[in-house]
């Protein structure tokens, strides 16, 4: 690995044409927005190797968290050699791609379920790994998942839903408080239907998240009022977490919801509509697609929703060509600040599927960036943006994310992050 193969990952990533959706993460790195909008070259961005191992990154402006970024797989390197050799075919499965980390995965394709990761013999610190395989399982039915955990076929399994509830005195249950929240998704295209502010308010305020976390989910997860996740970070001003500094003071109000939504019909000429949910066939997804389906419907006069339960890649698909309505998504901070989650929000971030467009908006969170070196001003603008964004309603905040994990007794040292990934790098069986 050398400081060549960091600047061929990250003009990859930066170009117009990455597939993988994350060209925004390199905002503020010289010319990084010029390069994503195709108006500059990928050799203009500003990261240059100075010799084998010195990697240099000239910024746009002042970034306290961007060292704290680096721990993203977006940043990471990419074999030089292999890129060029593999082209296209690189990244697309477990023989056209190097591995540089504690394990190197291996008998996987980009339409596995199941895939292995094997102690990669020529880490810098394979010492210190004491696993020497990991068996990765897809399993989208949680009492599936349970039912291999209890056979011993499964270490760490994900359980939600109603085989979640049934197992809150497991003790072997293990509660991941993630930094990120479940919400849903509103398409506000011109000509949809939810475009209509008044609408989109009312379905705000038409949602009863506590019946929805303690009955429905009843594994863990809290109500959610804004985008903003808990455990990111504290405002600076207030000394509490940033989501609660955020949250507006009107969250649920049946009667009002109900005034606005007959309002905004008016304004659209209309006694009745109909709206498509769209979400993943998990079934979490489908316990929380079937609650906000009988939850609107009998809250709202004149509404009627088709919920469409796909896999993740025929659910996306529809979003992609704004065949929707409402879609059922979730975001987990890649880095312990707001602004992670808030960017993905802008006009411009590919990560926008509402088509959200707000002028207050993105210049808060480009006042945010000019001024991140003071903490106090940074954080001041994004409390702003957030404050923006609840008079707007572009997503309907749902559920703060946990993951229930059955994990065995005899599994220690895995270290569980509130953002990023689940790292086995430690682990052992005692």
């Amino acid at each position: 690995m050398t400081a060549k193969d960091f600047v061929t990952a990250w003009r990859k990533g930066v170009s117009p044409k990455a597939m993988s959706g994350y060209n925004y993460i390199f905002s503020n790195i010289k010319n990084a927005d010029q390069i994503s909008q195709g108006k500059k070259a990928v050799r203009s961005l500003g990261v240059k190797a100075v010799g084998k191992y010195k990697l240099v990154v000239q910024l746009e402006n002042p970034e306290p968290t961007f060292i704290d970024k680096m721990v993203m797989p977006a940043f990471y390197p990419q074999n030089t050699h292999l890129v060029k050799k593999y082209g296209a075919k690189y990244g697309t499965a477990a023989k056209y791609t190097a591995f540089d980390g504690a394990f190197k995965v291996t008998k996987w394709t980009n339409t596995s379920e199941k895939w292995t990761a094997v102690k990669n013999p020529y880490y810098y610190a394979k010492s210190a790994v004491k696993l020497q395989k990991l068996n990765y399982q897809v399993v989208k039915d949680s009492n599936t998942a349970h039912q291999l955990s209890q056979q011993g076929s499964l270490d760490d399994a994900v359980v939600s839903g109603t085989t979640a509830q049934g197992l809150q005195n497991n003790k072997n249950l293990y509660y991941l408080y993630r930094s990120g929240n479940n919400f849903v998704n509103l398409n506000m295209a011109k000509g949809a239907v939810l475009a209509n502010k008044q609408l989109r308010q009312a379905l705000y305020l038409a949602v009863n998240r506590t019946q929805l976390s303690k009955k429905v989910l009843a594994n863990g997860s809290k109500p959610s009022y804004t985008f903003s996740a808990p455990n990111a970070a504290k405002d600076p001003a207030s000394g509490t977490d940033f989501a609660t500094a955020a949250q507006p003071k009107e969250t649920y109000n049946v009667a009002k919801a109900k005034k606005l939504w007959q309002a905004g019909l008016k304004q659209l000429s209309k006694s009745k509509v109909e709206l498509t949910l769209v979400a993943s066939d998990t079934t979490t997804d489908k316990n929380v697609s079937e609650f906000l389906q009988s939850q609107l419907e009998s809250k709202l006069p004149g509404l009627k929703m088709t919920v469409k339960n796909l896999p993740s890649k025929s659910a996306y698909n529809l979003v992609a060509n704004d065949k929707y309505d409402l879609y059922l998504s979730f975001w987990i901070n890649d880095y312990a600040d707001p602004y992670s989650e808030l960017q993905t929000l802008e006009k411009t971030n590919s990560h926008n599927y509402g088509k959200y467009t707000s002028v207050a908006y993105n210049n808060e969170l480009n006042q945010a960036r000019k001024n991140a070196a003071t903490r106090s001003v940074y954080f001041s603008h994004l409390l702003k943006a957030q404050e923006q964004m609840n008079q707007d309603y572009p997503v309907l905040p749902l559920y703060t994310m946990v993951e229930d994990h059955l994990v065995n007794a005899n599994l220690k040292g895995v270290l569980w992050h509130k953002v990023g990934m689940v790292d086995y790098t430690q682990a052992y069986f005692k």
